[in-house]
């Protein structure tokens, strides 16, 4: 919406599941807790602000007790994921939040401690995912079908096998396709999940609700003039 463009969530391809999620870490030794308080003064890395890092860091440290003048004292700071480990390792961020595909790399490069999982935060949710434009929705029904339905069944089989399983098949897709560059990183640091907690991607109002409560309180929406529904659909989706 922030282009001006009506657009609708139409299946989410990644959130946090009991397999696997985002969390925030910290290099060990840093002398920060669970208390949240700990954060104080600090620097944390989220790979973009205004999104989900920070509303559920805002989401933590207000369920700790932080005041919203405590809550400004804590320097989130831009960071591409590439650089997030290095960051932390030469102590220029002091902690980092990490998404699924993160954990796993980041882990074997720098010694860490897992402060909080965002699934303590605010539970098991679907996250991003694939949108589409309101008019093309409306005149492209038979694609929007094929489209939905083709990725509900690539989330369905991801969550079902396992990682050697998945890998397989994705790894001779990329080769078959040009993008055998990409295959050593997806072996190394894909940790088997997309974090998807419902079957086939299917969006639920739950999934939308908590990140317009963390909108609404910090006045970039009205809560009371739109609801979780308005904003994605699942109606090209059989897993609904």
């Amino acid at each position: 919406m922030a282009t001006g463009v009506p657009i609708k969530a139409v299946v989410s391809t990644y959130g946090t599941n009991a397999k696997t999620g985002a969390a925030v870490v910290a290099k060990k030794g840093s002398g920060l807790t669970k208390d949240p308080h700990s954060f104080i003064g600090k620097k944390v890395a989220v790979n973009t602000l205004g999104a989900n890092a920070e509303a559920v860091l805002d989401t933590w440290f207000a369920k700790g007790g932080l005041s919203k003048d405590q809550i400004k004292q804590v320097t989130l700071v831009p960071l591409p994921p590439l650089n997030t480990a290095q960051a932390l390792s030469q102590g220029q961020v002091d902690a980092a939040y990490v998404g699924v595909g993160q954990l796993k790399a980041i882990g074997e490069a720098v010694k860490i401690d897992t402060i909080v999982k965002d699934s303590d935060v605010v539970g098991f949710y679907n996250g991003g995912g694939f949108a589409l434009r309101d008019d093309w929705i409306e005149h492209q029904k038979k694609t929007d079908r094929v489209l939905v339905s083709g990725i509900a069944a690539a989330v369905d089989y991801i969550e079902s096998h396992d990682r050697a399983q998945v890998l397989k098949v994705y790894t001779k897709w990329l080769r078959d396709n040009g993008y055998g560059d990409g295959v050593e990183a997806v072996e190394k640091n894909w940790n088997g999940s997309n974090g998807v907690s419902s079957k086939g991607g299917v969006i639920a109002d739950k999934d939308i609700a908590v990140w317009l409560d963390w909108l609404g309180s910090r006045g970039d929406v009205d809560p009371t003039k739109i609801k979780p529904s308005d904003v994605y659909t699942n109606e090209f989706n059989p897993g609904a």
